[in-house]
């Protein structure tokens, strides 16, 4: 399907236009993407999205058109949560000279909005693991289902102004409707499954490897009340994928000597890289009998795209951060 359009997984023999509020940036596409904060597509089979510019705003319940400021107010252009990105009718601000800056003449001399959130929540996972022994060799398997939350927040917002009049008189405003906005929402983490196997030789030499598999995509949000996460899932299934990370460790004992050494790498849960982490490790240890000293090396790469901005500049940068830690652990044994 060329961009613009997308195929869906229920009838592959035609091309569906991107809905208005919606867009198909490529080729090739089996969905259809949500605008961004703060922008709009009115047309159907659109392949970007228009920003709410200055003096508009774009409701994030309707992502179809952008709504024009009361008279003498305005938006900054191109601030992060305001202007080109308005998603809110509280991002137009006093401009009554239309110079496109706050009026520093308000009578408004001091704004307190609050916004309390509470959060609870439960969750209901299953772990089942094996381990088989020959010998001095070790086999292992473990499996974690998708953890189950029932989460409920409670939302209560209240604004107090401040102000002053041309008299001098000074007024206080407080707007505290003592509502409670409460969400229930469901969330099903990933699932994971774990290989592992060592291997002692001589008593003296101890290898060990883990592989681990997880499953980014079986992420989910449900709710009672419709198919409100519907684009929030599809995202989750459009950029991150199963990834297999993987760990090998060794330790060799020369009577009260051991030295150590290890490797850990970690596949990017978004498709855009596979490169992600990876961890080389040194050890160096001595076994006093009552007492133990040890020494650590660890030197940590991490490799990752960073997206800037949602719309508008979406170019991304890489990063890559290295980092080198040194452990000295001293431990007593009673």
């Amino acid at each position: 399907a060329p961009a613009g359009s997308y195929v869906n997984s229920s009838d592959k023999t035609r091309a569906v236009l991107a809905e208005p509020g919606y867009y198909v940036p490529s080729e090739g596409r089996s969905s259809q993407t949500s605008c961004g904060r703060g922008t709009f597509s009115n047309v159907s089979g659109a392949t970007e999205c228009t920003e709410a510019g200055s003096g508009f705003y774009v409701l994030d319940e309707d992502r179809t058109q952008r709504v024009q400021c009361p008279p003498f107010t305005n938006t900054y252009v191109g601030y992060l949560t305001s202007g080109n990105n308005s998603a809110n009718p509280d991002d137009c601000y006093t401009d009554t000279d239309g110079d496109g800056l706050v009026d520093n003449d308000s009578a408004i001399t001091l704004i307190d909005f609050r916004n309390e959130l509470l959060t609870r929540g439960k969750g209901f996972s299953v772990q089942l693991g094996m381990i088989y022994k020959l010998q001095s060799f070790r086999l292992g398997v473990s499996y974690n289902s998708p953890t189950s939350f029932d989460i409920e927040e409670e939302l209560t917002q209240s604004l107090e102004t401040n102000s002053i009049d041309l008299d001098g008189n000074n007024y206080i405003d407080i707007v505290d409707p003592d509502i409670i906005n409460i969400y229930d929402y469901k969330f099903i983490s990933p699932s994971k499954l774990i290989f592992g196997a060592s291997n002692i030789f001589a008593n003296m030499f101890i290898i060990s490897i883990d592989i681990q598999s997880n499953n980014y995509r079986n992420g989910n949000f449900k709710s009672d009340y419709g198919d409100s996460y519907a684009t929030l899932n599809r995202t989750i299934s459009e950029y991150l994928q199963n990834t297999l990370d993987f760990s090998i460790g060794s330790e060799l004992r020369l009577n009260s000597i051991s030295l150590r050494a290890g490797f850990k790498k970690l596949e990017n849960p978004y498709k855009v890289s596979s490169n992600y982490f990876t961890s080389t490790s040194l050890g160096l240890g001595y076994d006093f009998g009552s007492s133990t000293l040890d020494l650590g090396l660890q030197l940590i790469e991490k490799q990752y795209n960073y997206q800037f901005f949602d719309t508008g500049f979406t170019e991304t940068a890489q990063i890559q951060n290295n980092n080198f830690r040194t452990t000295l652990t001293y431990n007593i044994i009673f």
